[in-house]
């Protein structure tokens, strides 16, 4: 399945955007892993997850088309 990987702030200065293929009925968490493999810059940073730009907290499952965007710590000023 493919799904669209976008990355903001910090992390868009190490990692473009991009379509990022995956096995049907992967995970959150198996998309993480498969990063931290393919993109090993991404694992010292510390990042939020949207998925179709809704926050996550969870485990989730991965479906075709999805949106992920990887987000960085801000602050308010």
């Amino acid at each position: 399945m493919k799904i669209t990987l976008l990355f903001f702030g910090s992390l868009s200065d190490i990692l473009e955007n991009q379509d990022f293929e995956l096995e049907e009925n992967s995970t959150l968490a198996t998309l993480i892993d498969k990063l931290s493999i393919n993109q090993p810059l991404l694992n010292g940073y510390k990042y939020k997850v949207a998925i179709n730009q809704k926050m996550i907290e969870d485990e989730v499952e991965l479906r075709e088309g999805d949106e992920i965007a990887f987000l960085p710590p801000f602050a308010g000023g």
